[in-house]
């Protein structure tokens, strides 16, 4: 069985400046970012799959210890695409809450983030182990 490491609240500030410092070099603007519950019916995965294994694990702590790091996710307009805690997404949404803990990115004015289809969490394939 695989080791499966689930985001910690201690590594979500170097996850942001991570995708945040990418994201900048990419796009060549500066980024804000700030802490907000985001509108689960607002939320849009960037991710192509969700292992069922790590689902499960997310379920489990989500449920039992109240896991709820936040996920970290790009601004645009009333959307937030998410770009780490796909499976934290999932687990909200299949659980009726309303938001989910969130690092929001924010592009400036006039610029903005690619164009992404708005794919529903439900419609993300779910498979049984990692693609290598």
């Amino acid at each position: 069985m695989r080791k499966i490491e689930l985001a910690t609240w201690e590594s979500v500030p170097n996850r942001v400046d991570n995708l945040r410092r990418s994201l900048e070099i990419i796009y060549d603007v500066k980024l804000e970012s700030y802490s907000h519950s985001v509108p689960v019916d607002r939320l849009f995965p960037t991710e192509d799959f969700l292992e069922n294994d790590k689902l499960a694990l997310v379920f489990m702590k989500t449920v039992s210890e109240g896991y709820d790091v936040p996920i970290i996710a790009v601004e645009k307009g009333t959307d937030y695409f998410v770009l780490d805690g796909h499976h934290r997404s999932f687990i909200c949404i299949k659980l009726r809450k309303k938001t989910i803990k969130a690092r929001v990115m924010k592009f400036p004015q006039k610029s903005a983030y690619r164009e992404v289809s708005k794919t529903s969490f439900e419609d993300v394939p779910k498979i049984g182990r990692a693609h290598v």
